[in-house]
C-alpha cells in the first residue's frame, strides 16, 4: 500500500476549513470545541483513507474509497445538523459520530485486506 501524500493534505486542508466554518455555526462555545475536534478527526482519518492505495488489488482501493467518501458525506450531514440544533448534550454527540467512524474502519479495513 502506498500512501498519497499530496491528496491527503488537500482533504486534511478543506477539513480544517470546513470545521471552521461549522464551528463558527454552532450557537455555543462547547458544541464548537467538539464540532473543531470531531471534523478534525473526521477529515484526517477519511484524508489518510482516501489517499491510500493497494497497487495489487486495485477494486479494494476503489471500494475502501467509496467506504470513506460515503462516511465522510454522513459524518457531515450528521454534524451540520448538530450544529444547526444544538441542544444536544455532549454523549449525544460524541457517540454517533464514534460509531460511524469505528464501523467504517472496520469495513475499511476489511475491504483492504480481502484479496479480491
Amino acid at each position: 500500500m502506498r500512501l498519497d501524500l499530496f491528496k491527503t493534505i488537500i482533504i486534511v486542508l478543506i477539513g480544517a476549513l470546513l470545521a471552521w466554518g461549522f464551528s463558527e455555526m454552532c450557537i455555543n462555545q462547547k458544541a464548537q470545541i467538539a464540532m473543531l475536534i470531531t471534523m478534525w478527526v473526521i477529515f484526517i482519518y477519511c484524508g489518510i483513507t482516501m489517499s491510500l492505495k493497494n497497487e495489487q488489488y486495485p477494486r479494494a482501493t476503489v471500494n475502501a474509497r467509496i467506504v470513506s467518501a460515503l462516511t465522510l458525506g454522513i459524518l457531515i450531514v450528521l454534524n451540520g445538523v448538530y450544529c444547526f440544533v444544538g441542544s444536544f448534550s455532549l454523549a449525544v454527540y460524541i457517540i454517533p459520530n464514534a460509531i460511524i467512524l469505528l464501523l467504517s474502519a472496520l469495513i475499511y479495513r476489511n475491504i483492504i485486506t480481502s484479496k479480491v
